[in-house]
């Protein structure tokens, strides 16, 4: 496993973090850390995009990205939930993980 620096993340522009989310991980599971707007405790997401599951056809009723949430599937759930982007600590896609500057580096060029 690469990891890419461990420092806490702060993050500007969270379109560039769900846009660089949904490109490095696209289909395949991937694990997130973040902290709870709710409660402040540190979650650690297993979870996928773009999963097709328990649709109704109805909707969001609003806009995720504009409260700078991104839904995702909760592989351990079994449900949709929703990432803070900007409580993103960690990623981790692919084998290689992402946290701190090196995370923010690689936004500013995303």
């Amino acid at each position: 496993m690469k990891i890419v620096n461990k420092q806490p993340v702060h993050i500007s522009d969270n379109t560039k973090l769900a846009k660089f989310i949904r490109r490095k991980a696209g289909k395949t599971i991937f694990r997130c850390t973040f902290t709870k707007r709710t409660t402040g405790e540190q979650r650690v997401m297993v979870c996928r995009l773009e999963v097709a599951k328990n649709i109704k056809g109805v909707g969001q009723p609003f806009d995720a990205e504009d409260h700078q949430l991104l839904t995702v599937w909760d592989m351990q759930k079994q449900a949709y939930r929703m990432i803070n982007l900007q409580a993103v600590t960690e990623l981790k896609i692919r084998g290689t993980v992402y946290s701190g500057r090196v995370l923010n580096q690689l936004l500013q060029g995303a």
